[in-house]
């Protein structure tokens, strides 16, 4: 997996893409299969598709759009090959996440209100 080159860019329109690079030259970088990166609600970083829309899986990335670029590291090397050949899964995976998250938080918050209904114990009154 190490002689994959599977590169993180940061782009000037503020985008951040991961794709695997099949070449460059002095104007461009030809990336297959790239996705860019966002953060879900919950502050988790996510892939979505770079052109969700598309059927295409190599695209054109102009060097004068790219601030920076790095080479990512081996477990998210795995995470990228995962999300591009993995199984596609439904979009609701992230929506019960969220749910099943909600659920359990909610479900702590009854329990504190039980906990907080009990009466307390009076106070001593020392004169």
């Amino acid at each position: 997996m190490e002689d994959l080159n599977i590169r993180h860019f940061k782009l000037t329109s503020g985008e951040e893409v991961i794709g695997l690079v099949q070449h460059s030259d002095e104007n461009a970088f030809v990336l297959e299969r790239p996705v860019q990166i966002k953060m879900n609600s919950l502050g988790m970083y996510m892939y979505s598709p770079w052109f969700p829309f598309s059927d295409k899986t190599i695209f054109k990335l102009f060097k004068r759009h790219v601030i920076n670029h790095v080479e990512i590291e081996e477990e998210s090397k795995k995470h990228y090959i995962n999300y591009n050949v993995g199984e596609k899964k439904d979009l609701t995976s992230f929506n019960d996440m969220v749910e099943k998250i909600a659920d359990e938080y909610q479900a702590s918050m009854e329990y504190d209100e039980y906990e907080s209904a009990e009466e307390p114990e009076p106070k001593k009154t020392i004169h």
